[in-house]
């Protein structure tokens, strides 16, 4: 799928033919749709171009090591909204997952309100994806907004089961916080 992020949705079938398959879920920074005021097409929030955001970031240097690379995203910010049962979304999942992903990528948290669950429901959510998509590495990507629930990201990763090696938790990087503290302070004058 070339400079385009329409899904993809998985067949019982093979339909990667042994190409690297990748699946970013995640909120507006992941996948944003069309905004008049703002861009005029489907990328990751604030991105300048589609190319910038971090999902084709990640899809180009995948490109570099694996040829062509499959790409699908998906807005899950319902999750995130909910503060009850998270896991009754789960099922708006299942036309991405399949046995043939190589990487899922989870950007998930900035829009949660109620944090009492947030950890469980964050581990339900990595066992479920590797359920799904057993063959995937998961990495749980961290956000620039909150601390505490990049610390909880990171704790779930790393207790998960043993079958879960390929979960791992990756924090931004220090640029992406120099530009966050810089918005912020230039929101604030």
């Amino acid at each position: 799928i070339s400079g385009n992020v329409a899904p993809v949705v998985w067949k019982k079938r093979s339909i990667t033919n042994g190409k690297f398959a990748y699946l970013a879920i995640g909120n507006s920074v992941t996948l944003h749709g069309k905004c008049g005021y703002w861009w005029d097409n489907r990328r990751g929030m604030a991105a300048s171009e589609v190319e910038k955001d971090y999902v084709h970031l990640v899809k180009a240097e995948l490109e570099k090591r694996h040829g062509e690379v499959l790409l699908s995203a998906y807005n899950f910010a319902h999750w995130e909204l909910l503060y009850y049962d998270r896991s009754e979304a789960f099922e708006m999942l299942d036309p991405y997952l399949h046995d043939e992903l190589n990487l899922i990528t989870l950007q998930l948290g900035e829009n949660v309100q109620n944090h009492s669950t947030f950890r469980e429901d964050y581990k339900e959510l990595l066992l479920y994806l590797q359920e799904k998509a057993p063959r995937a590495k998961v990495i749980a990507v961290g956000e620039v907004s909150s601390e505490e629930r990049n610390q909880t990201k990171k704790e779930v990763a790393a207790d998960l089961p043993q079958k879960s090696e390929l979960t791992l938790y990756c924090d931004p990087a220090p640029e992406q916080y120099a530009l966050y503290n810089e918005l912020l302070e230039a929101g604030r004058n």
